[in-house]
Order: structure tokens, then sequence, then C-alpha cells
């Protein structure tokens, strides 16, 4: 009995040796292709928006990530989001399976025309965390944003510009290359 636990050890201990290698933890170049699916939250705004985006970026070895990323989203009602960003990540252990935390910021631009809105360019960020399993991701978070859009007003005559603050809570699933 004393044997077949020893023994069961020690296959768990190879196991586990020979899973130290992660991706995350190389230096060099470093890619993903991200699929999100974002919930919009506050006081009168609703609505869900379907994400996908890029990251390119070098790892620097010891977990850290920096990369530039862009994407395309599209939001129930039809309208369509060009997202560009600055993204960061830190993976906490080296191993196949690795929890992460991850930053990004940049700007979120808006339909140039039918949009009850008009167009508009956003500035903001995203705050996630999630967990690295080989070559795949899952991340869920927290991303704010600060539009500011212009429309045309007909009685006016004039361009007006209005401001809002929509928040929405994510979760992404990602293909790291």
């Amino acid at each position: 009995m004393k044997r077949t636990v020893l023994l069961l050890l020690l296959t768990l201990c190879t196991l586990t040796l020979s899973a130290q290698e992660s991706r995350m933890f190389r230096k060099g170049y470093r890619a993903n292709i991200e699929l999100g699916n974002h919930t919009i939250i506050g006081k009168g705004q609703y609505g869900g928006l379907v994400q996908v985006t890029t990251s390119q970026g070098y790892s620097f070895g010891n977990g850290a990530y920096v990369g530039l990323g862009a994407g395309v989203g599209v939001e129930l009602d039809g309208d369509v989001y060009i997202p560009l960003f600055m993204d960061a990540k830190y993976n906490f252990i080296d191993n196949k399976i690795s929890p992460f935390a991850s930053v990004r910021t940049g700007l979120l631009f808006g339909p140039e025309g039918g949009h009850s809105y008009g167009n508009y360019i956003s500035y903001g960020f995203s705050l996630g965390g999630g967990v690295d399993f080989g070559r795949f991701s899952i991340k869920l978070g927290y991303e704010y944003y600060a539009a500011a859009s212009k429309s045309y007003n007909t009685r006016a005559g004039s361009y007006e510009i209005s401001y809002s603050k929509p928040s929405m809570l994510f979760c992404s699933f990602a293909f790291n290359f």
C-alpha cells in the first residue's frame, strides 16, 4: 500500500514537472485573438456588445506582457465599434495553468451615421483577471469608457457634443499564439 501511494505521488510530481514550461514566460513576440461578450450597465443604459480583438506584443520572460491591439465590436442593435488599445498582462505563476491580471487602455470609435447619438470617440480602460490554460485564456472584467458623441441638431443648425460614461462587464475567451 505504501509503495502504491509513493509511486502515485512520484507520478504526479513527474506530471507537474513536465507541465512547468509556460508560453507566458517565454521571451519574445506573442499574440492572441480574443472573443468577448460585454454587458452594458448603468443608469438608463442597457445592451450588449460582442467584440473580437487581437493583441500583438512582447513577452519579457517573467510573466509580463505589453502589446497593442485592435478589433471590431457589434452591439445588439447592429452598430459597429472599432477599439484601439494598449494591452498589459501579468501571469503570476510559470505553469500551463496560470492565473493572470490584465489592464487595457485606449480608444473606441463609434458609428459615423445611423446611430441616434451620431459619431463619437470614447477613451477608457478595462481591468480583468483570468486563467491561461495551455494556448487558451478565459477572462472576466470591468470596462469603463467616457464617451463624447457629436450629433447635428437640425433645429439649431449646429453640432452638439454630449458625454456619457458607459460601463461594461465582460467575459472573453482567447487563443494565444
